[in-house]
């Protein structure tokens, strides 16, 4: 009779365990932070999710003190300041980004360049007093923009603006490169399944705790924030979105946007009124988001059906263009706009 009830102990505790550790995989802890200039959330699975929370967090500020030309103390802003005068020796990560990035910049042919920091600060788009600058003002600064004035040193782990007055701004790419170290964080405590975002990056983390993929919503770029064009199942994939709605200001009843175009120093007069990349690689995402929405519809055959990343582009006139191995993941939910395909 001992031996029956000590059986039944042992599966009743078993039945315990496993319950418990069930609930802890379906339950999510919800993390909210302002850091890189933006709103960072994150829904995280698993036993150590609270404490992957707070690791992530803790990442995403020490980064921000390393790569921010915001503040004076960072790698960025010293790089900035020693513009023409000397090298900056930097961390592995900080040489591996601006290494990465300058090897995009030249992929794009220059529509995507870091260097672009003096006519980003110049306009001011996202600090609290934006302005139309003059032409005189954008003509004086637009010879400093060129990724190729960036001097590596792999060696030494340096960098050097050769030009006085260059400097180099990571925004349009930090946020998506750094999905790297958040994976590595979740990974390192067995998370189960997560959803973060860092801006117009949106980060799935394996699938939902039910085994099912995580359904994201690609906004209306001509409604409100709770507006969408469809639906998009993902899992394991960073998915970046870039689009002229994100961040602006108005004056004279000009509406002006934050994504600049590197050859004229004015917000890009793109025919794009949106442009998402998906892939696994977030720096990728991040980086091509922002190049296809300025390189607009012309450019964008090249784009729609690549091995190394997906779309789904939007135009002015609200035609939606899907990549063909992203067709069975998105569903098209608002009558306004058409899936189209490219000519």
């Amino acid at each position: 009779m001992k031996r029956i009830v000590l059986c039944l102990l042992a599966v009743l505790t078993l039945s315990q365990m496993l319950i418990s550790c069930s609930s802890q995989t379906k339950t999510a802890s919800n993390g909210e932070i302002f850091v890189m200039n933006t709103v960072v959330t994150q829904k995280v699975y698993g036993k150590n999710r609270d404490k992957a929370i707070l690791n992530v967090n803790n990442c995403l500020k020490e980064m921000e003190k390393e790569l921010s030309m915001y503040i004076p103390e960072s790698y960025i802003s010293k790089i900035n300041q020693n513009a023409g005068l000397t090298p900056v020796k930097v961390n592995s990560y900080t040489f591996d980004l601006i290494q990465t990035t300058q090897k995009y910049c030249e992929r794009s042919n220059g529509v995507f360049d870091i260097t672009i920091a003096p006519i980003t600060k110049l306009w001011g788009i996202t600090s609290q007093n934006p302005k139309v600058p003059t032409q005189d003002q954008i003509n004086e600064l637009l010879p400093l923009i060129d990724y190729r004035n960036i001097k590596l040193d792999s060696k030494s782990q340096t960098v050097m603006l050769k030009e006085k007055g260059m400097a180099i701004d990571l925004g349009g790419i930090a946020k998506g490169y750094i999905n790297d170290l958040i994976k590595s964080e979740y990974d390192k405590l067995n998370i189960s399944s997560a959803l973060i975002s860092i801006g117009g990056n949106i980060y799935a983390y394996h699938t939902k705790p039910d085994n099912t993929l995580f359904t994201l919503g690609i906004r209306d770029p001509k409604g409100s924030s709770n507006d969408m064009v469809g639906k998009l199942k993902v899992k394991d994939k960073i998915v970046a979105t870039s689009g002229a709605y994100e961040r602006f200001f108005e004056q004279d009843g000009k509406v002006y946007h934050h994504i600049l175009d590197s050859k004229t120093g004015y917000p890009a007069e793109s025919d794009l009124l949106s442009a998402t990349v998906v892939s696994e690689n977030g720096g990728l995402a991040d980086f091509l988001s922002t190049t296809v929405f300025i390189s607009g519809k012309k450019q964008m055959k090249q784009y729609l059906n690549q091995s190394e990343f997906s779309v789904i582009i939007i135009d002015k006139e609200k035609n939606v263009y899907v990549s063909d191995n992203l067709k069975d993941s998105f569903e098209l939910t608002n009558s306004n706009y058409k899936l189209s395909e490219s000519k």
